[in-house]
């Protein structure tokens, strides 16, 4: 693909699964690709964009955003975003034009949307809640999504679930290809410490039931230390998770990649309960850095090669007893070594997602109108 087209990634400087395959296409492109945004941090996000790489920018909005994350945040974010799109798509379309043969790939349903209106072609990355959740809240959102696929030279989920809930909503076909993880990076860190640590590495958020995993401890193993590794914090909902913290529980924030995975080798498992999941990332990182993975149940796991399925621990949080149930298993699985197996690598490796999404915008043709 890259001799035939410039690749452009088209979303949030804050967003690590985008960052992530851009830097894994940087690895795979003769030229480095170019980055087109309109926000690079805020509301307690770090910015992920480093000065030498090549950044175009529509309209900046990170001023307007405030500086920690909530709920009316979210909503102001949205609602600002919404109404500059004229404006937006207007940038883009100038930014674009100046780019030699670019193609597209446009990580979120609302950057997917304003690629829609653009005539260069595009390949559309909505994230799991914007199919499987939003649109079943929202008929605007619905139709916003619709508009986001209906155009795209290509469309990329992570799991059969959201396949089948596009297929169903805009009568589209998706290509299923994992966001993927770094496994070199994991294979290169090093720990020599014990695993002692129970884990949770999903943002502060409602979705993730926080609360939730706490009152588990509380009612089945109440002397169990717990450590939070959060990318990101929602402000109310955090409230309602200090009421539940131990005074030895530690929060660590949003970790380093590097620290990150020293953190995941020292685990002896990792709790992940969300209400909603498509493919999450964090729990096959959690995965090949050799620990176990205690959660609810959600169709991604049925999808896992065996060796990773096996590391998994379900529950049903209905059960009083569930986290400690699920922790003596995790000791268990947790002692003896992970070692991938090739079907794995090859599925979760995000250097490998990239390079199959590079072959299939090699073989999509240019759009030929403009919409």
């Amino acid at each position: 693909m890259s001799e035939s087209y410039t690749p452009v990634f088209l979303g949030s400087g804050r967003c690590f699964h985008t960052m992530d395959w851009f830097r894994s296409c940087t690895e795979l492109v003769a030229d480095p690709p170019i980055f087109i945004t309109d926000n690079y941090g805020r509301e307690g996000f770090t910015p992920l964009l480093k000065p030498t790489d090549k950044v175009k920018e529509l309209v900046i909005i990170d001023a307007l955003l405030p500086a920690r994350s909530s709920a009316l945040g979210h909503v102001w974010r949205n609602l600002l975003k919404l109404l500059i799109i004229p404006v937006q798509v207007f940038r883009l379309r100038r930014v674009l034009s100046r780019i030699d043969s670019p193609f597209v790939f446009a990580h979120s349903t609302y950057y997917a949307f304003l690629a829609s209106f653009c005539s260069t072609p595009y390949f559309a990355a909505p994230q799991g809640s914007e199919v499987l959740v939003r649109p079943h809240r929202s008929r605007f959102y619905r139709r916003f999504l619709i508009r986001s696929v209906k155009y795209a030279r290509g469309i990329i989920v992570d799991s059969a679930a959201m396949a089948a809930g596009l297929k169903n909503i805009a009568n589209a076909s998706a290509s299923i290809i994992q966001n993927g993880i770094n496994v070199l990076a994991i294979r290169e860190c090093k720990t020599l410490a014990q695993r002692d640590l129970i884990t949770s590495i999903r943002g502060f958020d409602r979705n993730y039931r926080i609360v939730e995993i706490l009152a588990g401890r509380d009612q089945s193993a109440p002397q169990q230390r717990l450590t939070f590794c959060c990318p990101f914090v929602e402000d109310t909902y955090n409230k309602e998770i200090e009421k539940h913290l131990h005074p030895d529980d530690v929060i660590r924030g949003r970790l380093p990649r590097a620290q990150m995975y020293e953190l995941l080798k020292r685990s002896i498992a990792v709790v992940s309960i969300p209400q909603s999941d498509s493919s999450p990332r964090s729990v096959y990182e959690a995965i090949f850095c050799g620990a176990a993975v205690i959660c609810t149940h959600s169709p991604y796991v049925d999808e896992l090669p065996s060796c990773m399925r096996q590391r998994v621990v379900l529950v049903d949080i209905a059960d009083p007893d569930w986290f400690a149930k699920a922790l003596g298993e995790a000791k268990e699985i947790s002692s003896i070594p992970y070692s991938p197996s090739s079907e794995a690598t090859d599925l979760y490796d995000q250097v490998s997602s990239m390079n199959k999404v590079l072959v299939l915008a090699a073989s999509s043709r240019p759009a030929n109108s403009t919409h």
